[in-house]
């Protein structure tokens, strides 16, 4: 059963998707014009089973997993924004600083949710902070899609959703600036790697803080 979404998030594709949902505040410009340093959190991520499988797989070992996945896409999302920094007018905090940063203050993964954006400011000293939350959905077992896959091909295979929300927070107010929600249906043959690579392609051509 440990293998069970492993499998899944070695070998997914993305398939289609829903145009993404994007929210921008009103007078961003405005609101924006004094940032200069943004943090990215830890992803939240959150794993939805069938009940049979959730019944089968070990709670805390399913929670070790997600905080696991949940570092992976936090240094995905870094590097995607890093990579492109020129691009932007703000700079990006190193993430083992954030992650530092948030671990001497004792707040553990399960903990970042329960911290409003201004509290998490101040801790990490800068202007905006990124927030992101994945919900990946998996609705066949492990035994059904390898045997799918060898039967019918990558594109024979029952599909299954990933939900990702990105949310930067004006820190100085506590309120949201800008979101990005995308909605993808996926089926097998990509690596979870890639899958972050086309979520994150998309969303940083949404990303609001660019020179003009």
């Amino acid at each position: 059963m440990r293998r069970l979404i492993t499998t899944f998030l070695v070998v997914l594709v993305l398939l289609s998707g829903c145009g993404p949902t994007i929210y921008k505040a009103q007078g961003f410009e405005q609101q924006t014009a004094v940032h200069k340093t943004a943090a990215i959190l830890p992803v939240i991520v959150h794993f939805k089973l069938k009940p049979r499988e959730k019944r089968k797989t070990d709670s805390v070992w399913l929670k070790q997993e997600e905080e696991k996945k949940g570092m992976e896409m936090q240094r995905k999302m870094y590097n995607w924004f890093l990579k492109t920094s020129d691009n932007y007018t703000i700079s990006f905090k190193d993430i083992t600083q954030t992650n530092d940063a948030l671990l001497l203050a004792g707040i553990k993964y399960a903990d970042i949710e329960t911290k409003t954006s201004i509290e998490l400011a101040e801790l990490l000293g800068v202007d905006v902070v990124i927030a992101a939350n994945t919900v990946i959905k998996m609705p066949v077992s492990e035994g059904a899609a390898v045997i799918q896959a060898l039967l019918s091909g990558p594109y024979g295979i029952g599909s299954n959703e990933a939900e990702i929300s990105i949310t930067a927070f004006d820190t100085a107010q506590g309120g949201v600036v800008w979101r990005y929600e995308f909605a993808a249906t996926r089926s097998v043959l990509m690596s979870n790697n890639e899958l972050v690579d086309v979520l994150m392609k998309n969303a940083a051509k949404k990303f609001p803080y660019k020179h003009n």
